[in-house]
């Protein structure tokens, strides 16, 4: 990819609106989890690390053409003083825009192993039909 710029200004500013677009989170703990998106003649099939996550603290919502995931975490009561942590129980917000006619009445999901797995099936074609003229 590349980019053509006059000046150094409108680099910066092209560079700075392109990245404000991809990264435009309100918090850390709105940032997406980490998905494949899976293509068919059938359906879509969306892929989601959730390892830890109980299926029924995961929020899917379909409205429009757009398919919003999300999970937030429940504040620790009683918050060990750890020495180390790399394991985070962070809150995560995905969305997906159909670019295709689903069938949104027969959205699937399921949980694998710590990956949800979202199977959107595409509508049937609708058949063409030939009016007589009478």
């Amino acid at each position: 990819m590349s980019f053509y710029f006059k000046n150094n200004h409108n680099k910066q500013s092209t560079l700075d609106s392109l990245f404000s677009e991809l990264l435009s989170f309100d918090s850390y703990d709105e940032l997406p989890a980490p998905s494949n998106i899976i293509s068919n003649d059938e359906s879509i099939e969306i892929h989601l690390q959730a390892p830890g996550i109980p299926k029924d603290k995961i929020q899917i919502d379909f409205q429009g053409n757009l398919l919003k995931v999300s999970h937030e975490p429940q504040e620790e009561k009683d918050k060990p003083s750890y020495i180390q942590q790399q394991i985070f129980n962070d809150g995560f917000k995905n969305s997906f825009k159909m670019q295709t006619d689903v069938d949104e009445k027969n959205i699937s999901a399921t949980m694998d192993n710590g990956i949800l797995k979202i199977k959107i099936p595409r509508k049937k074609e609708k058949t063409k039909s030939r009016i007589k003229i009478t």
